[in-house]
This record gives structure tokens, C-alpha cells and sequence, in this order.
């Protein structure tokens, strides 16, 4: 979303594609920079349909403008229990990268907290996972994510822009590894995913997911095992 205009369309698909009754989970991974070659700020917009995962929405930007950043954010989370359904509208939980930007992280969960149940994901702690004591969370939740994709059980948007961010992405000695490209790309959406997913999945231990169908909705596509 590099302008507004971009921005508001990005609102406008959300709206028309949605499910009105599915359970969603928000992730966010923060960048609070603009240069050329800086990192892009992402937020996912996922859903829930049995054990499989549909991404509504990916959303990137740059700015350095911690307000703007904050407004988009509050209004996609808007855009979300604006939906009409059944189902609980409010997203279940709003997931946000804190590993390095935590001070802009809390500042985050304070100001959207009414809005969201906001949970601050610090990779480098500890997964919450019985057994798994030298698995970090970001390892623990890249590896449902990843399962999830492998299996065939997540619908992700068929943009080249996704497909090369998350091909940035490298499991290098049991670590997950990502260096910048000349965009400042750095698997910013394949963050956000991940955490949209994990804000779906909970913090208790990984979900045990088994194959079932889920209908591709228009606009989006599966990316399936063409990412490696």
C-alpha cells in the first residue's frame, strides 16, 4: 500500500471477500521506516475454516510515521468486526512482532486493546510447548505455519510480491533465517502470516491439523509447495 488510494482499495477488498461467519486472526510484523531499502511494515488478515487457514489479506508499507501506522492497523481491525455474520465478528486475537520494535509493540496493545485482544510475539523466548525446551517461539509457530503449507492447508493471495517475500525466507541449522533484498524486502508478509496464523492456533501447543477440503474464495490462490 504505497499510497492511501492503495491503501483504501486494499479496505474495500477486504470487505468484499470476508467471510462474514469464519473465526480471524490478525498478525502484524512492525517496521516503523521508509527508506528505499528499509524493512516494510505487514499485516495479515487470516481465517479459520476447520483445520485449514485462508489469508484474506496481505498489506505492506513503509512509513515512518508511527500515527499512520497505528490509524491503517485500526482500521483494518475495524474493517474486520465491521463484517456482517453469524459468527463472533471481532478478530480473535491481533498478534504483533515484538522481538525487536517493543517499545512501539506496547504502544500498539494500549491503543488497540478495546478493539482486539493484542498478544506481543517475541520470537526469542521460550515456545510454549511441554518437551520443546529449546524450541523459541518463533521457530515453534514457523513451523506450524510451514506445516500447514506443505499440507495443502493454506490459501494464501497469488501475488508475485508474496511469492518473493517469502522465498527470502531459509531454515539454515534449525534457525529461520531471512537477509533483505535490494527492496528491503526481509519475509515482512511471511512474518505477518505466520503471526495471523498463531493468533489463530493460541499460545497453548500446536494444533494437530488433518487434510480437509476448504473452497478458494475469488482473488485468492494457493501457493502451496511452489515456495520451495
Amino acid at each position: 500500500a504505497d499510497t492511501e488510494a492503495d491503501f483504501e482499495r486494499a479496505l474495500d477488498f477486504l470487505a468484499e471477500h470476508i467471510d462474514p461467519d469464519a473465526e480471524v486472526g490478525l498478525g502484524w510484523d512492525l517496521a516503523t521506516t521508509e527508506e528505499e531499502t528499509s524493512n516494510p511494515s505487514s499485516i495479515t488478515v487470516a481465517e479459520r475454516h476447520g483445520t485449514a487457514m485462508v489469508l484474506r489479506l496481505i498489506v505492506a508499507w513503509k512509513t515512518g510515521d508511527p500515527e499512520l501506522a497505528m490509524a491503517r492497523a485500526t482500521r483494518l481491525v475495524k474493517a474486520v468486526e465491521a463484517r456482517r455474520g453469524t459468527g463472533t465478528r471481532r478478530a480473535r486475537k491481533l498478534c504483533v512482532d515484538a522481538t525487536n520494535e517493543r517499545y512501539f509493540a506496547r504502544a500498539v496493545r494500549k491503543a488497540l486493546r478495546a478493539l482486539v485482544p493484542v498478544e506481543l510475539v517475541v520470537g526469542s523466548e521460550a515456545a510454549p510447548v511441554t518437551g520443546e525446551e529449546k524450541l523459541n517461539t518463533k521457530q515453534w509457530s514457523c513451523g506450524i505455519f510451514i506445516d500447514l503449507l506443505e499440507r495443502n492447508l493454506l490459501t494464501a493471495p497469488p501475488e508475485p510480491y508474496v511469492k518473493e517475500d517469502w522465498r527470502l525466507v531459509k531454515k539454515a541449522k534449525g534457525q529461520f533465517v531471512c537477509s533483505p533484498d535490494s527492496q528491503g524486502r526481509h519475509g515482512d508478509t511471511f512474518e505477518s502470516s505466520r503471526l495471523s496464523v498463531l493468533a489463530l492456533t493460541g499460545s497453548s501447543g500446536p494444533v494437530e491439523y488433518q487434510p480437509v477440503p476448504v473452497k478458494s474464495a475469488p482473488g485468492v490462490g494457493r501457493l502451496g509447495r511452489s515456495l520451495w
